[in-house]
């Protein structure tokens, strides 16, 4: 088996399109070899012969073969003199022409001379996987938001293999939650063992999430829930997952499940479209292609419609930009249904994220009017911005809730409300998140 992933059956590898591009630049600068028409015919061949074996829809190569052939002849290639520059722009025809994103080529010669070495070697090298390790294995960013809803940025699926250990560690971190938000935006895929791993931690009981027919290999995968995982399960606590067009293979494979589940909101754009996992072949000693082999013969969906292509719906749409606002508020808002007696702390949380987003609009004449000192506090206004200040304190600045309250950047639990006799401000009360309140009277 002539692959660099046979011991990886269902790698989902959005990353290595990324890796066709800036592999592919970077050597531009540094490339003075040039290819001739020849060899240019000789790689069209080789690639078309590794599709008619590799290639999941065989029925189609005819096809493709017929329209590299026929730019060649009509001289559409003649522009690009390099090697890089060539495999580049077939990178581009062949996804163009199979509407297949996975699908590329590129101009690598020591990765092609690793490969014929070693056939049977995997694609995570000691050189990869530490690389893996300085962008803690995909896991960019796990913390805590207001409300106790946790958030996880998660950039990549990485094998078990090495990132068990971090994944297991974030989601115990994020374990006692109210909500979560799982934040797929820049995530392109990865490995399908990592996305059994996360899913089964959310799910309760035993799933088959789909089958899949490797053809190059002429082998099937189930890919399921785990039976066990370690530390807490969080088959209860609220999901949402932000998407973009970035959301591609792996990350539309975990968005798919729970969403067809029912098990999570998803929220953003209309993911890329990228279904069917590949198998890495070598091409004239120097090129590598990445070809679809892999497809989804059985899955959660009643018909045969899935995502390739056209990639999966978000419940919410919305610009990705804006996801992880709407999911905080989406979370929120559910919290303060399903747990009434907390309906106030939570809509305190949603009134200062949405004047955080919008804050309210204020005349410079009424933010003059508020600055002053209150006893240990005092109010500055600063290019029209209002700042509060204890003594001893540094300054902070104040967002506008409505004409007289104030939301203190960077403190959760207090906010200020301006005290107003016959149009004259007089003093400052402190509201508290617990509901209590304390007065400060303005100096005069």
């Amino acid at each position: 088996m002539n692959t660099l992933l046979n011991n990886v059956l269902f790698v989902l590898i959005f990353f290595v399109c990324t890796l066709l591009n800036t592999t592919s630049y970077a050597q531009e600068k540094r490339e003075v070899e040039s290819i001739s028409k020849p060899e240019k015919k000789e790689l069209i061949k080789s690639l078309c012969e590794k599709l008619d074996t590799v290639y999941i829809y065989p029925e189609n190569v005819s096809k493709i073969r017929k329209y590299f052939n026929k730019k060649m002849d009509q001289g559409d290639y003649d522009p690009f003199k390099t090697p890089t520059d060539f495999a580049f722009q077939l990178d581009l025809d062949l996804q163009y022409i199979t509407n297949d994103k996975h699908m590329g080529i590129v101009y690598d010669p020591k990765s092609a001379a690793e490969m014929i070495s070693q056939p049977t070697a995997s694609y995570y090298t000691k050189e990869v996987v530490e690389e893996l390790k300085q962008t803690n294995f995909g896991f960019k960013e796990v913390k805590i938001l207001e409300g106790n809803i946790g958030y996880m940025d998660l950039r990549e699926f990485c094998p078990p293999k090495y990132a068990a250990e971090t994944a297991i560690a974030a989601i115990n971190f994020l374990s006692n939650c109210n909500a979560l938000i799982i934040d797929l935006r820049n995530n392109g895929g990865g490995d399908d063992n990592m996305v059994q791993l996360l899913l089964s931690y959310f799910l309760e009981e035993d799933i088959e999430f789909s089958t899949s027919y490797n053809r190059y290999t002429d082998t099937y995968y189930v890919s399921q829930t785990l039976p066990h995982v370690p530390g807490k399960k969080l088959v209860d606590i609220p999901l949402y997952i932000l998407t973009s067009k970035a959301t591609f293979s792996g990350a539309e494979a975990f968005s798919y499940n729970l969403k067809t589940l029912k098990r999570a909101v998803l929220i953003g754009e209309n993911t890329g479209g990228g279904e069917n996992p590949v198998e890495i072949q070598v091409l004239n000693v120097k090129y590598i292609a990445y070809i679809s082999a892999v497809r989804i013969i059985k899955s959660l969906s009643k018909t045969a419609v899935r995502w390739e292509g056209i990639g999966i719906e978000p419940m919410i749409k919305v610009n990705a930009k804006d996801a992880f606002f709407e999911a905080q508020k989406r979370a929120l808002k559910d919290l303060s249904i399903k747990n009434t007696s907390e309906e106030q702390r939570y809509q305190w949380i949603l009134d200062g994220l949405e004047a955080k987003q919008n804050p309210f609009q204020l005349k410079k004449e009424i933010l003059e009017s508020y600055v002053g000192n209150y006893g240990e506090r005092k109010l500055l206004l600063e290019n029209e911005t209002l700042f509060y200040q204890r003594n001893g304190t540094e300054k902070t600045r104040l967002i506008a809730l409505d004409s007289d309250t104030f939301i203190i950047e960077e403190i959760d639990y207090l906010r200020l409300k301006m005290m107003k006799e016959n149009g004259k401000v007089i003093g400052l009360l402190r509201l508290y998140n617990d509901g209590s309140s304390k007065q400060d009277l303005k100096d005069k």
